[in-house]
């Protein structure tokens, strides 16, 4: 459910080549630059992510943004600092940073590809000179299952001022399956969804979900296809689409893989909806455990243990 307006975005996942590790001192260099240096933005995320939403740091380290990775627990403890220091942001993520940087924990990837930085000129919370910072974690994580906590949202936008607002990109892939996404508890700006993850088919078919007000700041560099009204030669002048939904997709859409979404929509229902898929999968990982708990090697016992979560 949805308790605002928001642009919905289907797209096809292109799988990327990872570039060559980075050296330590590139490392160094790239992510532990001093707050306001570069763009002024920050790309903050859970250590724990999936590859596409790590990929988000080669287009934030080309733009000049500071990579700032962080595990789940340094997550809540930095969100919890700043609900008792609320209009200093920085100061406390710095430390954190430092001290990553320094224990040489940090890894990141860094494409060559061009992009350019926005200044925004709308929101309740900033203004022309808004440095813009996107903080990036899965609902559920996609390896462990830890579903992370709803309150996340709320207070990440809590740390915006007049100078900085923080959004929210919240990957829901692996959460939707089994769960249900309450907007109006988790007022994400960026959601991402998996049809694949869903249904089983169709796949490499997923979905964007942006809220409106935000349209505007997505300076899209790339167009093609369907994507602009109007194209010329020269200058690569061109207009987009008035549509977010036609004017962010570059190429021809999955129409097939859409209109099997309906389809997959009304047997999900048919057969109970979301309650009934979570109460199915909760029975089966039950008997996967039970067996795994059972099984033994012939001389030496148990063969298994499982993970009490």
């Amino acid at each position: 459910s949805s308790s605002s307006s928001r642009a919905v975005i289907s797209s096809e996942v292109q799988m990327l080549e990872p570039s060559p590790p980075q050296t330590p001192q590139q490392q160094q260099s790239t992510n532990s630059a001093e707050p306001g240096t570069g763009s002024g933005s920050q790309f903050i995320y859970t250590r724990s992510n999936h590859n596409s939403v790590l990929g988000i740091g080669a287009y934030a380290a080309a733009a000049g943004a500071q990579l700032v990775p962080m595990t789940d627990m340094q997550m809540d403890h930095w969100l919890q600092q700043q609900q008792q220091q609320q209009g200093h942001p920085q100061s406390s993520l710095q430390l954190l940073l430092t001290k990553a940087v320094q224990s040489g924990q940090q890894q990141q990837e860094k494409q060559q590809t061009s992009v350019n930085v926005v200044d925004s000129s709308s929101g309740s919370s900033g203004s022309s000179s808004s440095r813009y910072h996107l903080v990036a974690y899965p609902a559920e994580d996609n390896f462990a299952g830890v579903i992370y906590p709803a309150d996340w949202v709320d207070k990440v936008h809590a740390l915006s001022t007049t100078s900085d607002r923080y959004l929210v990109l919240l990957d829901a892939a692996a959460y939707l399956p089994s769960h249900t996404l309450d907007f109006s508890a988790q007022p994400a700006d960026f959601v991402v969804a998996s049809f694949y993850k869903m249904f089983g088919y169709p796949t490499g078919l997923g979905a964007l979900v942006v809220g409106t007000d935000l349209v505007p700041q997505l300076n899209k560099v790339y167009f093609g296809g369907g994507s602009v009204s109007l194209a010329t030669p020269k200058g690569c002048w061109h207009v987009a689409k008035c549509d977010p939904g036609q004017a962010l997709t570059d190429g021809t859409p999955n129409y097939l893989g859409a209109a099997a979404l309906k389809l997959a929509f009304q047997n999900w229902d048919s057969r109970g909806g979301m309650q009934v898929n979570d109460s199915r999968r909760h029975r089966i990982q039950l008997y996967l455990q039970q067996c795994a708990d059972a099984y033994e090697h012939e001389f030496s016992g148990p063969a298994c243990s499982s993970m009490k979560l």
